[in-house]
């Protein structure tokens, strides 16, 4: 709870006028006690690895439910942010807001996993997979003949299959995510059956529906410091570069989460 209260704060820290919406799918309230002052709304959901959909599918239902209320209030944009995730700067929400002023169709922006760049090749594998594997294709036709055309309306859109942003700490615009909505692409029990990370399944949501995904930048530098199940650099380094949104703070070399959360604090403290 500490570390989840740590996260919160973090994003009270440099976005202090936010609305703060915490998926809590402890079965415990862990999320009610760590918002505890922070005015936050909380939503209990099911654990992601419930079956039958697994982690992955279960997150997919779980976002899908936070961008679903969300969208029941105006936002210009929504953070994405994992337990495990920091924020750790607050010029990434003006940087945001000029990106999807800039570029209407931007739908997410953060550690852009282009397919071009050669990093993506797990998450293209996984899609074809999903496209032409007889024990998804065979099992719901429609499921498939909707993923098919997705995928070519991605491939028109200029997106290789594979390509996606991240998911452990992003940002979406609100009519990225309205157009998802008005698709019928949030909350889907036969996508979320495909077990796809969700990143990579919204990732082909997205394109497929004519948006764009972009690297979230300030003056040309990424503000974007993300690795899957570690830091890319150490804390202080993360700030000098000015990364502001950080991802995942459980190790860095020899460091455990718990001291890498207390380099932030101090960090963010002395700022």
């Amino acid at each position: 709870m500490t570390f989840v209260r740590d996260t919160l704060v973090s994003i009270r820290r440099f976005v202090p006028e936010c609305r703060l919406i915490i998926m809590d799918d402890s079965g415990r309230g862990t999320g009610t006690a760590a918002a505890e002052g922070l005015h936050a709304t909380i939503v209990p959901t099911r654990a992601p690895d419930d079956p039958p959909f697994g982690k992955s599918g279960g997150l997919y239902l779980t976002l899908s439910r936070a961008f679903i209320e969300a969208l029941t209030e105006p936002f210009d944009l929504l953070l994405r942010i994992d337990t495990d995730a920091l924020v750790v700067g607050g010029t990434f929400v003006r940087a945001s807001c000029d990106a999807f002023a800039a570029d209407p169709q931007l739908a997410v922006a953060g550690s852009d996993r282009d397919n071009r760049g050669g990093r993506s090749g797990p998450a293209r594998a996984a899609i074809i997979r999903r496209l032409f594997n007889p024990r998804y294709v065979l099992r719901n036709p429609r499921r498939a003949v909707r993923l098919w055309r997705l995928a070519y309306v991605a491939r028109r859109n200029g997106y290789p299959l594979g390509s996606y942003v991240f998911g452990g700490v992003c940002v979406y615009s609100a009519p990225g995510l309205r157009s998802l909505h008005e698709h019928g692409l949030l909350g889907l029990p036969e996508l979320a059956a495909l077990h796809l990370s969700e990143d990579h399944l919204f990732g082909l949501l997205i394109t497929g529906t004519r948006g764009h995904l972009a690297e979230l930048r300030r003056d040309g530098q990424s503000l974007m410091g993300t690795r899957w199940k570690q830091l890319p650099d150490s804390p202080e380094q993360l700030v000098a570069d000015r990364r502001e949104l950080v991802h995942s703070v459980r190790q860095w070399n020899n460091l455990g989460e718990a001291e890498i959360r207390d380099a932030f604090r101090a960090l963010r403290e002395h700022d």
